[in-house]
């Protein structure tokens, strides 16, 4: 079944190019599947600087890998790529809120002595200024980056306040 997997993430994706609703999906479901993250990554592996939003997606995959490994070097070598593949997309579409958010949620569950928690209330800011231009083109993931905010317990009640407009 191991082998099927990535034949079909071809078939699904490979054929049209990378689907971000797809890769949106597959990416939640990463977050608990290896053979899911691994996949995912395999999907993305020709993502170009011409796609940000997939760049961000590969960049959040490879942070997410480091969570699947057990070898503390393999750890810090996927994170360390992750780093450079999140810093990349923000470079290239800085006001994108769901790059700005990708950044924001590894960040946030990265142990802070990593040293990469350095972003957060840059990225805090640009999703709270940059949320609602997403609004009407995909309301749930709006709604998803607004209730992860809100729980994330890093925002100030005026910032909460804010996020809540986008749950109604």
């Amino acid at each position: 079944m191991q082998f099927l997997t990535p034949i079909l993430m071809f078939f699904i994706l490979g054929a049209q190019g990378t689907n971000l609703e797809v890769v949106r999906s597959n990416f939640y479901k990463a977050i608990e599947d290896e053979q899911v993250t691994k996949d995912l990554l395999a999907s993305l592996d020709n993502v170009t600087e011409k796609e940000p939003a997939l760049l961000a997606y590969k960049g959040a995959a490879e942070a997410l890998m480091a969570k699947h490994v057990f070898n503390p070097y393999s750890k810090l070598k996927y994170l360390s790529r992750s780093k450079k593949t999140l810093e990349t997309a923000v470079d290239i579409s800085p006001q994108d809120a769901e790059i700005r958010f990708l950044r924001f949620s590894i960040e946030h569950f990265l142990p802070s002595f990593l040293g990469y928690s350095n972003n957060l209330e840059e990225d805090k800011k640009a999703i709270l200024e940059n949320l609602g231009k997403h609004y009407a083109r995909d309301r749930d993931l709006v709604k998803n980056v607004a209730e992860f905010m809100i729980q994330s317990e890093r925002c100030t009640e005026e910032e909460v306040m804010a996020f809540k407009e986008y749950l109604n």
